[in-house]
């Protein structure tokens, strides 16, 4: 899957990049930090969010022109369809960080614009609940890609997912957050290494939680988006032929059904 590997990556370079401009910038003009962090988040997630939907997109396009030419490859058969485990546990926390960094860091925006000279520390109280929902659901769409496309090892991936996204959290909390901004935020110094250890914890049960959710809705959905692949890359009348050939499937079976 190395067309993943290179969207995503290149999702996360282009995000790690505009974080960093927009940061100093703001940071140099003077802005303070209850806006340039979220304006950074904001700008960080956004191509990583979109990194996953532009690879299933260039995939459906390249499987569909190697069958305009008459080539087999690269166009995939389930197994090929699904993608190793190890390469789900890299792919997985960026697509967790990406739209959760996204969404955050609008809403503290927001939240900026409506509570006029708020502190970052008194934002961040007040959306403390719903950062948490915000993470579950991040958890959960890529649980549930995880549990459409992952060969095996479905919930040790999502496990290892969910610890590796929360220590990157973590880690971007200490490295960006001012110290005394960390401090009034935690309530405690980011060098106690109990506390941290308590907030990963914390962290990845709500990512567990959620991908969990998501994994066990997506391992339903395992053929149909194998189907939705197939129908993407097909001449439009070839979909519509297999389309009827599953209508006609599903009504002999409902027959036969009816008989019993």
């Amino acid at each position: 899957m190395k067309l993943f590997a290179i969207t995503i990556g290149t999702g996360c370079g282009v995000g790690l990049v505009l974080a960093a401009a927009t940061l100093a910038i703001l940071r140099l003009i003077g802005v303070g930090d209850a806006i340039a962090v979220p304006a950074a988040m904001a700008l960080a997630g956004t191509p990583i969010a979109a990194s996953k939907e532009i690879a299933e997109l260039i995939e459906r396009r390249e499987g569909k022109r190697a069958l305009a030419a008459g080539k087999r490859i690269p166009i995939y058969d389930f197994r090929g369809f699904q993608i190793a485990w190890p390469l789900m546990v890299v792919f997985g926390p960026p697509l967790i960080w990406g739209p959760l960094s996204a969404v955050v860091g609008l809403t503290v925006i927001l939240v900026s614009a409506i509570l006029e000279d708020a502190k970052f520390e008194d934002i961040f109280q007040v959306l403390f609940v719903p950062i948490i929902f915000m993470q579950v659901l991040a958890a959960y769409f890529v649980g549930r890609w995880i549990g459409t496309r992952c060969s095996r090892n479905g919930v040790m991936t999502m496990f290892l997912v969910a610890l590796l996204s929360a220590a990157g959290l973590l880690a971007l909390d200490v490295a960006v957050l001012p110290h005394d901004v960390y401090v009034k935020v935690f309530h405690v110094e980011p060098q106690v290494l109990l506390t941290l250890l308590e907030r990963l914890a914390a962290i990845t049960l709500s990512f567990l939680v959620g991908g969990l959710l998501g994994y066990w809705r997506g391992r339903k959905y395992r053929l149909p988006a194998y189907l939705h692949y197939l129908l993407g890359i097909l001449p439009e009348e070839d979909a519509d032929a297999v389309v009827e050939l599953a209508f006609d499937a599903a009504q002999k079976v409902a027959s036969t059904a009816g008989r019993r």
